[in-house]
């Protein structure tokens, strides 16, 4: 069972994420097409902020260490960098109970938002300026690809989903499908754990206080998995759990893509 980077998980990331309100964006590094690392100071503390929109390992959270950095960024970092670096952090917030993050900066041009859109093979990261228009987007998307096109120049769109009810509103007698970030992970937990689970999520999502759950070969969860029969070790914050995670899940992926093509090599050789 494949635990999820869901709404959940980017609420409990969002509510880490909070102590930068009011800092500064120190630097941004590109490790790839897919993946930007931001680093983020106050307080006197620095954090690294990993956004990621590939298709599958999608996810945003705090790591350890900076990012590794391209020698020649593409032009989205250099975008990022030339109107975020140096900027103030005046918010950093998840749209409704969806799978979007929202990082306001002040920066040397003035306020911009950094979106982080986390859905799976639709995934992006977009800069948008202060009247709401494109700036990049590390997935540019044209008209012929998409009823939403994601283009410089071009007005900010938010993903074209119904605005539903958030999941922790739901009754008992309700259809959780029905509800804002009720992914079907989180509806098989709440079956196998009872309705109580979503007072209980509300209850932290009043008080920020989230769980930092792993579970080996599964994923990361704010919430207990044990409902679900999965083994499960807490982690010091929900952040490192998913760096912990998406570490060995990508090493493993990596593994098997190399022996794939090995095998290919050798089948094309027996021919």
């Amino acid at each position: 069972m494949r635990v999820p980077f869901d709404s959940l998980a980017l609420c409990a990331v969002v509510r880490e994420l909070q102590d930068y309100v009011g800092g500064k964006v120190q630097r941004i590094v590109q490790a790839d097409e897919t993946q930007v690392g931001i680093s983020l100071y106050s307080r006197g503390a620095e954090g690294h902020l990993l956004l990621s929109c590939h298709p599958v390992f999608f996810r945003a959270g705090l790591t350890a260490r900076r990012s590794p950095n391209r020698p020649e960024p593409l032009g989205f970092v250099q975008a990022l960098r030339a109107r975020l670096e140096d900027g103030r952090i005046d918010f950093i917030r998840q749209v409704r109970f969806d799978r979007v993050l929202e990082i306001g900066v002040d920066g040397p041009e003035g306020p911009h938002i950094l979106l982080a859109e986390l859905m799976g093979k639709h995934s992006n990261l977009i800069l948008v300026d202060g009247k709401g228009v494109v700036v990049s987007a590390a997935k540019p998307v044209g008209p012929g690809k998409s009823v939403r096109p994601v283009l410089p120049g071009r007005p900010y769109a938010p993903p074209p989903f119904p605005i539903l009810p958030p999941v922790f509103e739901a009754r008992p007698e309700d259809d959780l499908a029905n509800f804002e970030g009720a992914s079907p992970f989180l509806r098989r937990l709440v079956q196998a754990a009872g309705h109580g689970l979503l007072a209980d999520i509300r209850r932290r999502l009043d008080f920020g206080e989230w769980e930092a759950w792993l579970s080996e070969g599964h994923g990361a969860y704010p919430l207990s998995l044990a409902p679900l029969g999965l083994p499960q070790w807490e982690r010091k914050s929900f952040s490192s759990a998913l760096e912990q995670h998406y570490a060995r899940w990508i090493e493993e992926s990596e593994v098997e893509s190399a022996r794939q093509a090995l095998r290919t090599q050798l089948e094309r050789g027996r021919l």
